[in-house]
């Protein structure tokens, strides 16, 4: 029986797949493009690999093929892996789920939909989507309501203290001062010296 599966529980990133996959290194930085890219459109999305493989395209992979020493199909299902390690980097391994076989948690394959006529050249695909509780969670903190507020005009808070006799200013420093020292967990509290010293002539 084929189901979702976390890649928290069955990771695609292993020392064995990292290794099989780095010569694909370069087209990190456009692929973790698309995939972005591909989610904002469709955040239930599980095509991903099918975007990425259209974004390289078979004369791409043909030429990853050549330079590499590799078939166009072991570049295909290179690509396929690739782009499910990128997943796990990019939203993090329980952000992620694979469809795989339930017993042996070998990945699943879907053929690829009709829809996909630049693709011609790929037959099927490993479909992974986002954790449902994950896009959720997204989704609610985008509607949000934000709230504008005006910043605080300095001035003003200037003007009332200036209008405080010393006393009240000198309070509100001891009271400020008692805060820092709290926060920072001072045991002691040091007390203000409240004597006037003559310097000078007047000494």
């Amino acid at each position: 029986m084929y189901t979702w599966i976390s890649q928290r529980r069955c990771s695609s990133r292993t020392a064995r797949t990292v290794e099989r996959t780095r010569y694909l290194e370069s087209l990190r930085g456009d692929l973790e493009r698309e995939i972005r890219n591909y989610f904002e459109r469709d955040p239930r999305g599980e095509q991903v690999t099918l975007t990425c493989l259209a974004a390289v395209g078979k004369e791409g992979a043909r030429n990853i093929a050549r330079h590499n020493g590799r078939t166009l199909d072991g570049v295909k299902q290179d690509i396929g892996l690739y782009v499910a390690i990128l997943l796990g980097d990019l939203f993090q391994l329980e952000g992620v789920e694979t469809y795989r076989d339930e017993n042996t948690l070998r990945n699943a394959t879907r053929s690829r939909p009709p829809r996909w006529n630049e693709l011609a050249w790929v037959s099927k695909y490993t479909p992974h989507r986002l954790n449902p509780k994950v896009w959720a969670a997204k989704a609610n903190r985008a509607q949000t309501p934000v709230r504008i507020v005006e910043k605080e005009d300095d001035r003003d808070a200037m003007r009332f203290w200036l209008a405080q006799p010393p006393e009240a200013r000198i309070n509100a420093m001891e009271f400020l001062r008692r805060q820092v020292y709290l926060v920072t967990g001072k045991k002691t509290l040091p007390h203000l010296v409240r004597s006037i010293q003559l310097r000078g002539e007047h000494a």
